[in-house]
């Protein structure tokens, strides 16, 4: 059991400098700055415990984490009133998921003078500390209940189903015949706006306090005016330019955030708090590719860790799924190992450091942390799925992904896909809008360049009309002329009906809008349709499986392309899909898909170069593709072209088909397949 006590001393009256500063009238106790400050330079004990309150967000039992109290003038009394603030927990988790009480205790049976500015000096440093609202109680005399409901404060009845923590803190800390309270945040909030008006309480403290609790409701931008108030109010308050930082950061303002949290750090550099919210701020920036973003988000990260809390493992997780974005797995596996070692039940920490594994090549280690996994949480898809892409013999059986896996992999993937997809050199939208340009540009070749027109008034060749002929020598800007400045896509402009299977987040319809008449979009992630949805470029956008949608589709429907861009890699056996695709599709409509290969080979792939990739069916399982370890389905090229064959029959030819990278995976090029299918004309 390790206690730890605080003695804050603020605003215990000892000194006529200190009382000075303040006035004492029936509506309670004005605790200004100016008094702190005055206090603190006779006080040395003040700063030293200011001091050693950085990083006291847990200790491994019961802890007292403030102590205030207040005494009369004289101080020839016990104090009137004090405050403490416990918290327990049997983990390590971060102080914003502990539940907290707050006590009051009182020497006098009459309502305390400045109750409520020890009140909301106590909540000021909990919420500024990592605190949360929603975890604190409030325990008290019984005569204190009318004044604290007058604050916000509601009576918590007898709850039977209180967490363990909560009941251990009541048990050991709350005399028996004390009330338990909770703040509501809005009544709490009205409260400190009343107290505003009537010129009551310190001005920072209250302001601040409202700027918390509407930034914990969930309105960062309505808590930047009090924040900044409370600035007015005390310039030289580092907390709340850390709190002014990230109400500008939720809001989008990165500039002021910034500015916010220089300013912050100015006034106390030590502050290892301010240097976890510039770690989230450069986070933000490292997932929208800005060079060196990563690297400042990982030293703020250890900075904190270093001076606030080294078993923060909420942070150290954040730490290590930032390695792994930035292609750091084995930097990774460190950091998760060093949590394992504070906590080794935590399934999800497991499962990283199994997918940071596979990125180094570690599949054995991959696998126990997969089980491990398993074994906390049997439900996690997404492990069994890769438990048993790394498993030889069920990766060659296996023929599809589960629906779950794939749907969970992409609802977490929305936010950073496209950023991500950059990092990764990711290319098949434009590559795949290169390919169809090529085959556009051949099929409208003799529109492009008719016979020229011969003039039958003088005989030459392209002569300019006479301006006093009858004959109209415009044509309206829809009617493409065949001419020097037509080109393919004056007649493709606007022209087709696309089909995106698997759209994610919109980034082949992007690259095809323009060829579109309608664009629809199908996939399985409603987090990444809805990031599709937001471009505005999709006519129709459906959140169901590939199959699901051509079942339901109108048997009416048609399409003149049909798009698959790295979607089939998490299908499995391709013939059902491909045997719905030719349903839809028109004649002398195209169908373009990318897979993986199946063989990894040794190749590097380079723009001016082409990888020849072994078919050996051998190599990709007796049925011509495989779960590979990155989870996902690699087929071999004879099966490809078998599956054209067999799902397609004579209906279809392939036009074009070749060795092709859509994106790198651990800085190699990844290798796969582009195919062009086209639905044979009607004779």
């Amino acid at each position: 059991t390790c206690i730890l006590y605080i003695p804050f001393l603020y605003g215990f009256l000892k000194s006529n400098t200190f009382y000075a500063h303040n006035s004492i009238n029936k509506k309670g106790i004005h605790l200004s700055q100016q008094a702190i400050e005055d206090f603190s330079k006779t006080a040395p004990v003040l700063q030293a415990a200011v001091s050693s309150s950085r990083g006291v967000f847990r200790k491994e039992d019961l802890s007292s984490l403030l102590h205030l109290t207040l005494s009369d003038a004289d101080n020839t009394a016990e104090p009137l009133c004090s405050l403490q603030i416990v918290q327990k927990t049997s983990g390590h988790v971060p102080r914003s998921y502990l539940p907290s009480i707050m006590i009051l205790q009182d020497n006098c049976s009459a309502e305390t003078l400045g109750l409520m500015s020890l009140l909301e000096e106590g909540f000021r440093w909990f919420l500024d500390s990592g605190g949360r609202l929603s975890k604190i109680e409030i325990a008290c005399p019984p005569h204190f209940e009318l004044l604290l409901k007058s604050a916000g404060f509601d009576v918590l009845n007898n709850d039977s189903e209180i967490e363990k923590e909560k009941l251990n803190l009541r048990s050991t800390y709350i005399p028996s015949n004390y009330l338990l309270m909770r703040p509501s945040s809005a009544k709490f909030k009205a409260s400190c706006e009343k107290r505003l008006l009537q010129n009551e309480g310190e001005a920072s403290t209250l302001y601040d306090i409202i700027g918390r609790l509407l930034h914990d409701m969930g309105d960062p931008g309505a808590a930047i005016q009090p924040y900044t108030k409370s600035l007015q109010a005390n310039p030289k308050s580092a907390a709340t330019f850390r709190n002014l930082g990230s109400a500008y950061h939720s809001v989008g303002d990165t500039q002021l955030a910034f500015a916010s949290y220089q300013q912050a750090i100015q006034l106390d550099p030590k502050d290892g708090l301010v240097y976890l919210k510039l770690a989230f701020f450069y986070e933000d920036f490292a997932n929208k590719d800005w060079i060196d973003a990563e690297l400042h988000s990982q030293r703020c990260y250890q900075y904190y860790l270093d001076t606030v809390d080294p078993e923060d493992v909420a942070i150290l997780t954040r730490l290590g799924n930032l390695l792994v974005r930035e292609h750091l797995a084995e930097q990774a596996v460190g950091v998760y190992d060093r949590i394992l070692k504070l906590d080794d039940s935590i399934y999800s920490v497991w499962f990283n450091k199994a997918h940071a594994q596979v990125k180094i090549g570690d599949y054995e280690g991959a696998k126990q942390s997969l089980q491990r996994t398993l074994d906390l949480e049997p439900t996690i898809s997404a492990a069994k799925h890769m438990l048993r892409a790394l498993d030889e013999e069920e990766a060659l059986r296996a023929q599809s992904a589960e629906e779950a896996y794939v749907k969970d992999l992409f609802n977490s993937y929305a936010d950073n896909y496209d950023s991500h997809g950059k990092k990764l050199l990711y290319s098949a939208p434009r590559i795949i809008r290169q390919e169809l340009a090529s085959i556009y540009k051949v099929a409208f070749a003799d529109r492009l360049n008719p016979p020229e027109p011969l003039d039958e008034t003088s005989g030459v060749v392209n002569a300019p009309l006479d301006s006093r002929s009858s004959t109209n020598s415009f044509l309206p800007a829809e009617q493409p002329v065949g001419s020097s400045c037509s080109t393919y896509s004056s007649f493709m402009n606007h022209s087709l009906d696309i089909l995106d299977i698997g759209c994610g987040t919109g980034l082949v319809g992007a690259w095809l809008k323009d060829y579109a008449r309608t664009l629809v979009g199908v996939d399985i992630s409603e987090q990444m349709v809805n990031a599709a949805r937001k471009k505005q470029l999709y006519q129709e956008l459906h959140v169901m499986p590939l199959l699901q949608y051509f079942n339901e589709l109108n048997k009416d429907i048609s399409f003149d392309l049909v798009v698959a861009a790295d979607v089939l890699a998490y299908v499995g056996e391709l013939q059902p899909t491909f045997e719905q695709v030719v349903k839809v599709l028109r004649p002398s409509a195209l169908f373009v898909f990318t897979v993986e290969a199946a063989e990894l080979g040794t190749q590097n792939l380079t723009r001016d170069q082409t990888l020849t990739l072994s078919s050996d069916h051998h190599e990709a399982g007796y049925k011509g593709f495989r779960l590979l370890p990155s989870g996902r389905f690699g087929y071999s090229k004879d099966y490809v072209d078998g599956v054209i064959t067999r799902a397609m029959g004579k209906s279809c030819r392939t036009l074009m088909s070749r060795a092709y990278s859509p994106r790198l995976e651990a800085g190699q090029p990844i290798p796969g397949y582009l195919y062009i299918v086209e639905k044979l004309p009607l004779v």
